[in-house]
């Protein structure tokens, strides 16, 4: 009796990718996922594969080197925790944009994360009003001098209005520095600055 070498392969060896696309249903074993999501050259069985990947490292990874969109977004929806991760870290341009703006409208601006997306936006962005928006976004959170009156900076919520504030200020300096935005946009943008400085006495 003749038995092939093909015929004894694991079926996620197979050259048939939809028996390898198959195979990926009845995998656990993260490595073998992570080879197959990494490097097969079939979108499905790269699809099936990123989607039982559950090592944040290698999420990662693979969010990094996937060229296919599809894969990478779904990769990033996995953990809400990843958008900022991504935007923040060492990735390619168009990955790190698309997960600020994931990221940025539920960021609270109290611990100054909003302030770092805001600013990747800004910078990546070839988006005119969408720069304008990020910019308006700072504005908003500014509070007016009336209302900082009735604040007593030693309480929480004085602390984090504060705080706040600063963060605000400091990513209006940032986008103001950056290489890319508008001249318009900058030109808002140092008006929100010196309009505080004028309320606040922030210089």
């Amino acid at each position: 009796l003749i038995v092939s070498v093909s015929a004894c392969a694991p079926l996620h060896k197979s050259k048939d990718p939809q028996k390898r696309e198959d195979a990926v249903a009845k995998l656990e074993d993260q490595n073998i996922l992570y080879e197959l999501a990494l490097k097969d050259p079939s979108f499905g069985v790269r699809y099936e594969a990123a989607k039982k990947i559950t090592d944040i490292e290698m999420v990662e990874t693979l969010i990094s080197n996937e060229k296919d969109e599809l894969i990478w977004e779904l990769l990033l929806s996995r953990n809400e925790s990843l958008y900022a991760r991504v935007a923040l870290g060492d990735f390619p341009p168009n990955k790190k944009l698309y997960a600020a703006r994931k990221a940025f409208p539920e960021t609270d601006h109290y611990d100054g994360l909003k302030s770092k997306l805001g600013v990747v936006i800004v910078e990546l962005s070839e988006d005119i009003a969408e720069q304008w928006l990020v910019i308006n976004e700072f504005s908003k959170s500014k509070l007016s001098f009336s209302e900082r009156d009735g604040l007593d900076e030693s309480s929480d919520l004085g602390r984090k209005e504060f705080n706040r504030q600063k963060f605000s200020d400091d990513a209006l300096l940032k986008i103001l520095n950056s290489n890319r935005i508008n001249e318009e946009a900058k030109e808002e943008a140092a008006d929100h600055i010196e309009n505080t400085e004028q309320r606040m006495n922030i210089a």
